[in-house]
């Protein structure tokens, strides 16, 4: 919401996936919505506050992007049938009949067709490159699928 209609200048979702996409530091969407996994994702006690800071956001932007997919490709009202709910892998196939993992290739493929940032935008933004150095320094276990 807050990069669709906030006021601050902002870099799309779809260019920091398609940059996680081509460093291949993609999060399983299956580990981001499964209650026992989330937390280690979303409030993370990694080595250092940076790969914290980091991992965390990568966590709320993947959702984000998968959740902007999700209700630009199929629509608000099939999403508010899965908003909040438990057993959201089951919810997802039964909403929009697929599994999470087949919304995710599609929703991935998607972020293949995107721009991605432009050197400009790198150097613009300020902290591009310290976010990347830090990305790498993250376990890789957290990018498995399972």
């Amino acid at each position: 919401m807050e990069e669709q209609y906030g006021k601050k200048e902002q870099f799309s979702f779809e260019k920091f996936m398609k940059h996680y996409l081509d460093s291949d530091k993609l999060i399983p969407i299956s580990k981001l919505i499964d209650p026992n996994q989330d937390d280690v994702y979303f409030r993370p006690a990694l080595s250092s506050e940076e790969q914290n800071r980091v991992l965390m956001e990568m966590s709320y932007t993947h959702a984000a992007s998968f959740v902007k997919y999700l209700i630009d490709t199929y629509g608000l009202e099939k999403f508010e049938h899965i908003y909040n709910e438990k057993e959201l892998a089951q919810k997802l196939e039964e909403v929009y009949g697929k599994s999470s993992s087949e919304l995710e290739k599609d929703w991935l493929a998607f972020i293949q067709q995107q721009q991605g940032f432009t050197h400009e935008e790198k150097l613009k933004s300020g902290f591009f490159y310290d976010m990347n150095t830090i990305l790498l320094q993250i376990d890789p276990k957290y990018f498995a699928k399972e």
